[in-house]
């Protein structure tokens, strides 16, 4: 459980990545090379097509995926940046939690 706990505070904390090459933006999990990930594609300049999300499968169902998506959706924002939502996951979390406060963001 305290492993969990770490992992939480790490989505929350940790600074997004940006792998560009990659086409992902990432957050450390825990001390190892473990990370959670939203996978996109530059639209151009100022607008992410957000396509996948994945956390590791044993973490999975714990509401690591919201914080995630929550964290992302406020990178972008805070970046100036818009963004549309072709993972079903974030289509889903964003329709259910976040749909008022970054609607101005979505296309």
């Amino acid at each position: 459980m305290a492993r969990f706990y770490t992992i939480r505070s790490n989505i929350i904390n940790s600074a997004i990545i940006d792998c560009a090459s990659k086409r992902i933006f990432k957050v450390r999990l825990d001390g190892s090379e473990n990370y959670a990930t939203v996978g996109y594609e530059q639209i151009d300049d100022n607008t992410y097509n957000l396509v996948h999300t994945n956390i590791p499968e044993e973490l999975q169902g714990r509401g690591l995926g919201t914080i995630l998506a929550q964290r992302i959706f406020e990178h972008l924002v805070n970046n100036n940046k818009k963004f549309k939502l072709t993972c079903e996951f974030l289509q889903n979390v964003y329709a259910k939690k976040f749909s008022d406060k970054y609607s101005a963001y979505v296309i």
